[in-house]
């Protein structure tokens, strides 16, 4: 998540960058006057727009969405670009096994990169700072009293923006691009969520669904915070190839070097096939996700499949998503050893748009499975159902009824189903 105004910012869960042109030619990738000669999925990953702001909302034009536009524009042409999430949001849970009956949070998520130097436009290299910063307060108690999935006694995290406590970087990296933008390398305290496992569909928890099985998969190793370096290549506009190796044990919010110990680490690759136009219906991407990861001294591996899939041709903004993971239950660094989710989308971007620029009014559901492990042993099964609908108020503003249902077999878990009401305001600069 960082040198930034909102002190450290980074590449978060997105998808598709805003580019011109997905050609060989790597044509400008993102308006910026400042913008790395970049591969197109690569450009995706490592460069934020210059604009942020919704087209259509019910409100054309508002001051704050203005001046947050002058803002961006002017550090952009410093080489300074950010995006800024932050929610205010409530969440109420009927049947639940200890109260509150409604809890409420303010999030946010923040990324930045500056430009340190580029020559890619002369075919050489360029580099640049990543960073990330996190918070979460509770607005009427601790984080964790407002924690719906503590309240309903489930491993499913309805909030997946509650992954910590207060404030915290959790990413501060150098990247550097080799081989005409086909190569990027990044070292340091990284958001390796930032790089694996996008979607364009089901991968941020501030404007598409909410919970935490849609936004990541709950199976791979890959970390929120931590000391690693991962390499990003795309040799052709249809394939590209990810390697991470990082710890796996750093908490948000703890220091860079806690815990730093190859007791605890992974290994972590992903390999994405994308295809512009398939069978007529409209773009996919498949991405393959083979890992290896120790914890607490016990090695072991697994695997994991995303796929999100364009439907209806290309100017279709109705789409599909699909991840599938399993993992020995000794190395289930997020939770889970087993998880399948999937769902649809209405109104996701149409074309190749950053998932950092809110969308417009839009719709989503999604059904999850899985199976939790803790100490190397099973847990009961558990499902959940979400419904969310988002309403663009201002370019930067949006307003977000959600409804889930989660089922869990376990011993803490309240009569089936419990439901978990959400209505968050939530803004995008």
């Amino acid at each position: 998540m960082s040198y930034k105004v909102v002190i450290g910012l980074a590449f978060a869960s997105t998808a598709w960058g805003a580019q011109e042109d997905d050609t060989a030619e790597l044509a400008e990738p993102i308006p910026l006057r400042c913008s790395p000669r970049l591969a197109p999925y690569l450009a995706a990953l490592n460069l934020l727009p210059a604009e942020t702001g919704t087209s259509g909302a019910l409100i054309p034009s508002d001051p704050i969405s203005s001046a947050n536009g002058a803002v961006k524009r002017a550090l952009a042409d410093q080489g300074f670009t950010y995006t800024l999430f932050q929610s205010v949001g409530m969440a109420a849970t009927p049947s639940r096994v200890r109260d509150p009956a409604v809890g409420g949070l303010w999030a946010g998520q923040g990324f930045g990169f500056l430009e340190i130097f580029d020559e890619s436009r002369s075919g050489g290299s360029a580099g640049w700072i990543s960073s990330e910063i996190n918070w979460v307060v509770g607005l009427g108690g601790s984080v964790e009293d407002e924690d719906p999935s503590a309240r309903i006694g489930t491993t499913l995290q309805p909030q997946g923006l509650l992954t910590g406590d207060g404030f915290w970087i959790a990413e501060l990296a150098w990247q550097q691009s080799f081989l005409d933008g086909t190569l990027v390398a990044t070292a340091g305290m990284i958001d390796q969520l930032n790089y694996f496992d996008v979607n364009t569909f089901a991968n941020n928890q501030f404007t598409q669904l909410m919970s935490n099985s849609f936004v990541n998969s709950e199976v791979i190793a890959a970390p929120p915070q931590g000391i690693g370096v991962n390499i990003a290549w795309q040799p052709a506009d249809w394939i590209y190839l990810i390697y991470g190796s990082f710890t796996t044990a750093s908490a948000p919010g703890s220091a860079p070097f806690a815990n730093l110990s190859t007791s605890n680490w992974a290994n972590q690759v992903e390999v994405g096939l994308i295809t512009e136009d398939l069978l007529g219906i409209g773009r996919n991407v498949f991405r393959v996700q083979p890992f290896v990861a120790t914890m607490n001294d016990v090695t072991s591996g697994g695997i994991a499949f995303n796929v999100e899939q364009f439907l209806g041709g290309e100017d279709s903004r109705l789409g599909w998503f699909g991840r599938f993971g399993v993992c020995n239950p000794d190395v289930a660094v997020a939770g889970f050893a087993t998880q399948i989710s999937t769902g649809f989308a209405l109104e996701a971007p149409a074309g190749p748009e950053s998932l950092r620029v809110g969308e417009a009014d839009r719709w989503a559901m999604g059904f999850v499975w899985g199976r939790p492990a803790e100490d190397g042993a099973y847990l009961p099964d558990e499902y959940g159902l979400e419904l969310m609908y988002s309403l663009q108020l201002t370019p930067t503003l949006a307003i977000r009824p959600d409804l889930q249902l989660l089922w869990t077999a376990g011993d803490t878990g309240t009569s089936s189903p419990s439901a978990v009401i959400q209505l968050q305001a939530t803004w995008v600069w």
